[in-house]
């Protein structure tokens, strides 16, 4: 839902630079600005053991691709983040 909202927010800067007197400014304006993040509201992640299950499931997958010559098909780390 905030997606929904940042996209509604990111539009309406869009829309009120496109009526402004000099609309090329202004847009070279919103597009050099750098993007803020927000990261009061975030919680760290609890490692629970059904998250180390399903990390202990994907490499076994690993094990068994590499194990039948599927070396280029197994997960990476970023593939496992859950």
């Amino acid at each position: 839902m905030s997606a929904v909202i940042q996209i509604d927010n990111i539009l309406s800067e869009y829309e009120s630079a496109v009526r402004t007197d000099d609309p090329e400014e202004a847009l070279s304006d919103l597009l050099t600005v750098q993007p803020k993040y927000d990261i009061s509201k975030r919680c760290p992640r609890c490692l629970t053991q059904e998250i180390k299950d399903e990390i202990g499931f994907c490499l076994k997958k690993n094990a068994i691709k590499i194990a039948t010559g599927l070396r280029k098909q197994r997960m990476l780390k970023k593939d496992i983040d859950i």
